[in-house]
């Protein structure tokens, strides 16, 4: 707009009418978690994405749920799946454990627990991290993102990246930072 008002509001108007008029276009077919697996674990696909909508770190939700992280633990035994959930008290109770070492712990739902309940496993502990990274691309690059302590957990195929605080979820630098890489994983 080079700093014109009235270019700005033309090209601002011209854009949110051409969305409003291809706004079909942008609708995602949703399912419920439970589908959501099955589809994603029977799926030939090498990378199937999963976004629990109703817990979205981005959208201002907690980020504590484990409806998915619940169902891939019971029906996933081929396929290798990384989640990332927010628990602080989880990460507390790893305080003492040495990496390697297991803990049978109580995971999800300890910030809101409205929607759910959490999950009762004997997790191995694989890396510990301050949490912190830094943004690739788009309008946070180079911003530096905080999770606090995190850490990176197993049970069997499925790598659960556990974080004190929540952060916006840009690409795979979250994953990145505790060593996983996204092309190695299934769901």
């Amino acid at each position: 707009s080079n700093k014109s008002k009235k270019h700005a509001k033309t090209i601002s108007s011209q854009f949110a009418k051409e969305y409003w008029k291809r706004r079909h276009e942008f609708i995602v077919e949703t399912f419920e978690a439970q589908k959501a697996v099955d589809i994603a674990i029977c799926s030939n696909k090498k990378h199937i994405v999963l976004v629990e909508a109703s817990d979205c770190c981005g959208g201002g939700a907690a980020g504590d749920s484990v409806n998915v992280i619940k169902l891939l633990i019971v029906k996933n035994l081929n396929k290798v799946s990384y989640s990332i959930i927010v628990d602080p008290k989880a990460v507390k109770k790893f305080e003492n454990v040495k990496i390697g070492s297991s803990l049978n712990i109580e995971l999800g739902h300890g910030i809101d627990n409205r929607w759910g309940h959490p999950i009762k496993k004997d997790l191995v502990l694989l890396k510990k991290s301050d949490g912190n990274f830094v943004y690739k691309g788009g309008i946070w690059d180079k911003e530096v993102g905080r999770m606090g302590e995190t850490l990176l957990v197993r049970y069997n195929n499925n790598f659960i990246v556990i974080c004190t605080h929540s952060t916006y979820e840009w690409k795979n630098e979250q994953y990145e930072l505790m060593g996983l890489n996204t092309n190695d994983c299934d769901i």
